[in-house]
């Protein structure tokens, strides 16, 4: 599928659940692992990285392109290839990881920005992972 030339200017919804909706994300390790990649993958692709949240089987992020970034699919692709030579090392896991093609939706306007953040920072509370969003320590603003 042919998509949208990315709009430097916007921040997008970027999102991908696991294959078949299974857990991905057990431990600490497996967390912290995703957020060791995405900070490589961010800093390799000049990717803004605003707000973020991984769930047990999927994650969301709201980012821009960096002036100097050449496409948001390389960031995402190396993420998610990242991520999954790790997960099937870990857990002799042999397949895909990520249910195919990532999610992405432009945020235009600035009520949509603070809709899309609200929801992405509420994701744990919604699936009853915390009561707090600020509990959820895989979640936040990006601040590497």
């Amino acid at each position: 599928m042919k998509r949208d030339p990315i709009n430097p200017e916007s921040f997008y919804h970027i999102y991908n659940r696991s294959n078949g909706k299974k857990k991905i994300f057990f431990n600490n390790a497996d967390f912290g692992k995703f957020i060791e990649i995405l900070t490589r993958a961010k800093n390799q692709h000049d990717v803004i990285i605003d707000t973020y949240c991984i769930m047990p089987n999927h994650y969301h992020l709201l980012v821009k392109l960096d002036a100097n970034s050449i496409a948001m699919g390389n960031f995402v692709k190396s993420l998610q290839i990242s991520y999954a030579k790790y997960y099937n090392k870990k857990y002799n896991h042999t397949g895909h990881v990520f249910g195919g093609e990532y999610k992405r939706e432009e945020v235009e306007t600035n009520d949509y920005y603070e809709k899309v953040k609200k929801y992405i920072l509420k994701n744990p509370v919604k699936a009853e992972l915390a009561k707090d969003s600020k509990k959820w320590p895989y979640s936040g603003h990006f601040q590497w």
